[in-house]
């Protein structure tokens, strides 16, 4: 992961980028960035969003994930876990409350999946979802950060900042 952040720091130019997933800790809920793919014209990014948990059998998970609209511009919400699935935005919120604690990014994409039976999802890992972003300046890394609106009782929260590397 380190020698990933240099790399970007330095401007290299990745044909994808991959993320080394979070070691599974007992009670906590992971999401994290799987995959980190540019288009063929280095205009866009395609983010995979993972998740992992101990335990499938959860009530489910209300996910904020966070990004610097002056950066990206959410182009795509794609390929959604549909099990127990009850929404996705689909135009970015302004983070005007500061959810991540984080002022470089300033809006974030909402998204939920409520099992009435506690069976969400039902495997693990999985991919929560894939969302492609215009890229505004090719020269820059922006971030990407996770956070929850709700999740299950009992069980702590892990979102992985990713920094997104653009050309």
């Amino acid at each position: 992961m380190k020698l990933f952040a240099l790399a970007c720091t330095l401007g290299m130019v990745f044909a994808q980028c991959d993320v080394e997933p979070p070691s599974l800790q007992e009670n906590t809920q992971h999401v994290y960035v799987i995959s980190d793919e540019p288009s063929e014209d280095g205009l866009q990014r395609r983010l995979v969003v993972g998740y992992n948990a101990d335990d499938e059998t959860l009530p489910g998970l209300g996910l904020r994930t966070h990004y610097d609209s002056d950066m990206m511009m959410l182009n795509d919400i794609s390929e959604v876990l549909v099990d127990d699935h009850i929404f996705t935005s689909d135009v970015a919120i302004p983070d005007e409350d500061d959810h991540d604690e984080d002022e470089a990014t300033d809006a974030f994409i909402l998204a939920a999946w409520a099992s009435l039976f506690n069976s969400w999802p039902g495997t693990s890992p999985v991919e929560l979802m894939t969302l492609t972003f215009d890229v505004v300046d090719p020269d820059q890394e922006s971030p990407v950060r996770f956070t929850t609106v709700s999740n299950a009782a009992g069980f702590d929260f892990d979102g992985r900042e990713h920094h997104v590397c653009v050309d």
